[in-house]
């Protein structure tokens, strides 16, 4: 089954993550040619939300107010204006597993300088879409914090110095462009609104999901906009 990194990864560690996630997606590129477009989408999963809260008992379940509502419909439309103005359309979309964290996969050759992702397993989330949809789940595992058992989804961590190292490892290996960047916002912003908003029961006992759609309605989505990706910028430049 391989080896397993440790909970908090040293910066060789944070750097040798990068590039075999970086040759795993040119690889997952390359598979891609040989793939037919999938009709679900980052939209239609979106739409499908927007939808979803025209029904009393749906929103009534989650116990939505109408203020959440209202925020929740706002960023659905948020997702759609601004995953047009950065060029989701024109972004390279290939297959990506997106819940990636230190216990759904495992390495090979586990060392200081270096290793190989060897295995992965819980494929519950697959989509065919650009490839920084894996990120914010890669700046999680690499985080300084490291892996705990009680968790938020907060945006911090994509700025910490440690993800930046990761993503300046991974665009040495494989180059990413402004636009990719910019989706970042984007891509969280839809982490947010299909993965614990729209499809919470499925990925959480009922506790823990109410408590993280309370998070994501009180605090998360309402710190998206003004969450500031500039520094990202600085690595591809």
């Amino acid at each position: 089954e391989g080896d397993s990194l440790p909970r908090c990864l040293s910066e060789r560690q944070v750097e040798a993550l990068a590039r075999e996630l970086a040759a795993f997606h040119d690889a997952s590129r390359e598979a891609s040619q040989e793939m037919d477009p999938t009709w679900k989408t980052l939209g239609s999963d979106v739409a499908a939300l927007f939808d979803r809260m025209g029904r009393r008992r749906w929103r009534e379940d989650r116990h939505f107010s109408r203020n959440d509502v209202a925020l929740i419909e706002r960023h659905c439309e948020a997702f759609f204006r601004n995953a047009e103005r950065v060029g989701y359309h024109r972004l390279p979309k290939i297959p990506v597993l997106v819940d990636w964290n230190i216990s759904n996969f495992s390495i090979r050759g586990a060392g200081e300088e270096g290793f190989q992702l060897f295995r992965r397993w819980d494929y519950d989330w697959f989509r065919i879409e650009p490839r920084v949809l894996d990120f914010y789940f890669m700046s999680r595992v690499v985080r300084a914090e490291g892996d705990t058992s009680r968790f938020s989804y907060t945006p911090d961590m994509l700025l910490e110095p440690r993800f930046i190292r990761f993503l300046s490892a991974y665009h040495e290996v494989s180059p990413l462009d402004e636009s990719e960047i910019l989706f970042l916002r984007e891509a969280y912003r839809f982490f947010l609104l299909s993965y614990v908003l729209n499809l919470g029961e499925h990925f959480f006992q009922w506790s823990l999901r109410m408590r993280l759609q309370r998070e994501a309605v009180e605090n998360d989505l309402p710190s998206v906009d003004a969450f500031d990706l500039s520094p990202l910028l600085s690595v591809i430049r």
